[in-house]
């Protein structure tokens, strides 16, 4: 099957958030930074609940329970800041190539623009769907994005994507109503 499409910056930018959104160390650090801040409110919250008294105390832990999910709000937007900078430095080198996929039984040759490469059926690691695209991962920790809104035969590549999946003995995950978060 060979599939062509153009990607654009909102296509690479959601499929960047969404492979930081499945990545173990990004996880693992955002859930640290919360932790850490939830603990810095509460050794300050029972500081001043020793040397304040009880009622200022429970005013600090009230004022920090909304600066709490502020923080979550304010790290969300900081990584899309990140990655959209990162996506437009990208994009001006890349431009508006044309990507062309064209999936055999043992591998996939990938063309983009003047860049050809091959992929080995066995790198697949993984398959997902969002509501946008399709993501396959791959075991160097790369990706091949698929934008759904673009494809003409968008069912006939979702039943190849799950056919490649049983084939491969892969994961195949539907996560129709992802957003970052």
């Amino acid at each position: 099957m060979k599939i062509e499409f153009t990607l654009t910056q909102e296509d690479i930018l959601n499929h960047q958030l969404f492979a930081t959104s499945k990545s173990k160390r990004v996880m693992k650090r955002r859930a640290q930074g919360k932790i850490f801040l939830m603990l810095i409110y509460m050794a300050t919250g029972l500081f001043i609940w020793e040397r304040s008294g009880v009622v200022i105390g429970a005013v600090f832990f009230l004022v920090c329970l909304p600066l709490y999910f502020i923080y979550a709000s304010m790290e969300r937007n900081q990584y899309v800041k990140h990655i959209k900078a990162f996506v437009e430095d990208q994009f001006k080198t890349r431009g508006e190539k044309k990507t062309t996929l064209t999936f055999s039984e043992k591998q996939i040759d990938m063309k983009d623009g003047d860049n050809e490469s091959v992929v080995p059926m066995e790198e697949v690691e993984a398959i997902y769907e969002t509501g946008t695209l399709y993501s396959i991962s791959l075991k160097s920790g790369q990706g091949i994005l698929i934008p759904k809104q673009y494809l003409d035969a968008t069912s006939d590549l979702n039943s190849l994507l799950h056919q490649l999946a049983d084939r491969l003995g892969i994961p195949y995950e539907e996560q129709l109503n992802w957003k970052w978060k």
